[in-house]
């Protein structure tokens, strides 16, 4: 039996929802944007996260707990001897959602599932994901810089993802389909000697050989 589902992890996320929602209301009082950083706002609510993700496995798994303390899980679930890594993100400028994680937690345990909450910037739509047995492997090296940060192999790590809110499709899959129609269409008119039919192969063979590119959705709630 999986930990979480949709209907828990909804649960969950709405009470994040809430509690942010009063958070906001207290940082307005004294004249303060909660809005103005994302990174300072998900570090605020990361413990929330783990709380009460915590709560929601616990209706199916009663000795589940979060600790919060430096150094220990994020959650723990004795009945079935599982540890869990919760990570709250958001878009970055640049577009797209970048899902790190600890370089030392990870190189100790040596396998890890893990959590990531996707949260839009005014923290009303949300995506959830659930990895399983993530590994050093499915992660780029530590860059310069990173503090000890090292981000997400998508293209290896999304095969163990269980998307739990929101939903995730493969940019190369939608790239092709569309390269696909523009091509048949040229095809159609006898066009194919044309310098765009040309650059239209070239794209289609770039989707093609690529590695795997992913888009996110988020769900409102």
């Amino acid at each position: 039996m999986m930990c979480l589902d949709n209907e828990l992890s909804k649960s969950a996320v709405l009470k994040m929802k809430n509690f942010y929602e009063d958070l906001s209301s207290l940082y307005s009082t004294y004249d303060i944007d909660i809005f103005e950083d994302a990174c300072r706002r998900n570090a605020l609510m990361s413990h929330a996260q783990e709380k009460f993700f915590a709560e929601e496995i616990g209706k199916r798994y009663p000795l589940a707990y979060s600790d919060g303390k430096t150094g220990c899980a994020d959650i723990v679930i004795p009945e079935i001897n599982k540890e869990l890594e919760c990570k709250l993100t958001s878009k970055r400028k640049a577009g797209g959602f970048s899902l790190q994680a600890d370089y030392k937690s990870l190189e100790r345990k040596k396998s890890l599932d893990f959590l990531y909450v996707l949260a839009s910037d005014d923290f009303k739509k949300f995506a959830v994901l659930y990895f399983k047995g993530l590994t050093p492997d499915d992660f780029h090296d530590v860059s310069p810089g990173a503090r000890g940060k090292i981000k997400m192999k998508k293209y290896l790590a999304m095969k163990k993802c269980d998307v739990l809110m929101g939903s995730v499709s493969i940019q190369n899959k939608i790239e092709i389909e569309k390269l696909k129609l523009k091509i048949q269409k040229i095809k159609e008119r006898g066009a194919i000697h044309t310098k765009k039919y040309e650059n239209l192969l070239k794209s289609l063979s770039y989707w093609k050989n690529t590695e795997d590119r992913f888009s996110i959705q988020l769900d409102v709630i």
